[in-house]
């Protein structure tokens, strides 16, 4: 079965010279022969380690670029994947939705921790935020009844929904698509929420991206990056592959990350909240409605604001960017009022030096041994407006 799909443009893969497909070394094609043969001897079904994929050789290219084209490792990698994913019962995740998987309405985990897939960035890779501004992982916690694992099940649902939409991608522009971008929002935060538990939660999702999706990422933007974050950051960095942080960039306010995304997503494509026109995420938006949608699911949240983008022509001066990402509730949820009075001594809030700010951080050079994360300059009044900008009327499932 022969790929006649190139690369987008401007994506590593249309770039590489010896570890894409199309464009591999004689030696790499020699390591990717050895796993097809070991598919073949150990009667291997691909979708034990990808429910959708283009061709089973993008799958094992993406382990064999992960563990540096060491055919043993990339074997080692796949059979543990194999395993765990027998264990979590993925082959089947997503005929479930997220509500049966989570145990809870997702009403009250968005309103703790708003994250949505929307659309798609100008090489096709689907677009995702999440926004980290009230993100308390000991209410969370406390609302899934005292244990991460159905959140972590989701994180994996999350990851299959998101592999449908790169072959869905695919299909429709005729290119690979099997990366995503994910725009990371951390206006707000703070050093209390970077407790044990918040601590153990990113550890745990990131080991699952690394070691069971391999080579998914395509580009990290965070923004709106508060004094406290660098600080966040060195303990979280701990938990990442060198490659993953050197896809990482962060941004302070809007003057600072509305260039890369709209250079990177466009502004037809970008949410009203992020300075587009695409229409505005809220609390009244479903995480995955188009997605859901188009796999037959019912969506359940008041409006799906499906990602339809009107015409330059018409739209009007009320349509212009908003810039608003204040859309973060400030009322209270039942979890916040139950446990308001609680002492958050036993979750082990980690309390740090603070004192280093992201403008004093320079750009690191990447191209050393220890690749790290790109940092822009940011200064305290480059924040978004606080506005009230409502998720306007759309489309219901």
């Amino acid at each position: 079965m022969a790929l006649v799909y190139p690369y987008p443009p401007g994506t590593p893969g249309s770039e590489s010279k010896d570890s894409y497909y199309h464009k591999l070394s004689p030696a790499n094609v020699a390591a990717l022969g050895t796993l097809q043969q070991w598919v073949v001897t150990s009667k291997i079904d691909i979708k034990d380690l990808c429910l959708d994929c283009i061709h089973p050789d993008l799958i094992l290219l993406r382990y064999l670029r992960a563990f540096k084209f060491k055919p043993d490792k990339a074997i080692s990698a796949m059979t543990k994947n194999i395993q765990f994913r027998k264990e979590h019962h993925v082959r089947n995740i997503l005929d479930k939705n997220p509500e049966e998987i989570l145990g809870v309405k997702l009403e009250k985990l968005t309103t703790i921790f708003p994250h949505w897939h929307s659309g798609y960035d100008k090489t096709g890779r689907p677009v995702l935020y999440k926004v980290y501004g009230g993100f308390d992982a000991k209410k969370i916690k406390t609302m899934l009844n005292g244990s991460f694992d159905s959140l972590v099940n989701y994180h994996v649902w999350e990851q299959e929904m998101c592999t449908k939409l790169c072959l869905q991608q695919s299909h429709k522009l005729g290119q690979i698509v099997e990366t995503c971008t994910a725009i990371m929002d951390v206006k707000d935060m703070v050093m209390s929420q970077i407790s044990r538990s918040f601590l153990g939660l990113t550890k745990q999702m990131a080991a699952i991206d690394q070691d069971q999706y391999p080579e998914t990422l395509g580009r990290i933007i965070v923004i709106n990056a508060p004094s406290a974050f660098p600080m966040a950051w060195r303990m979280v960095k701990g938990f990442l592959d060198p490659v993953v942080t050197a896809k990482i960039t962060v941004c302070g306010g809007p003057s600072e990350w509305e260039p890369i995304l709209f250079d990177l997503i466009g502004k037809e494509n970008l949410p009203s909240n992020y300075g587009g026109y695409a229409p505005a995420l809220s609390h009244a938006v479903h995480p995955y409605a188009e997605a859901m949608t188009s796999s037959g699911h019912q969506v359940t949240f008041k409006e799906t604001c499906l990602t339809e983008v009107p015409s330059t022509s018409t739209l009007s001066a009320s349509s212009s960017p908003s810039n608003d990402t204040s859309f973060i509730s400030s009322t209270k949820t039942d979890v916040e009022t139950e446990e308001e009075e609680e002492d958050d001594s036993e979750d082990g809030v980690l309390l740090l030096d603070t004192s280093t700010e992201i403008s004093d951080l320079k750009l690191v050079d990447t191209n050393e041994g220890d690749s790290d994360i790109s940092f822009v300059s940011v200064t305290e009044n480059q924040r978004p407006p606080l506005l009230e900008s409502p998720c306007p009327a759309s489309t219901s499932a």
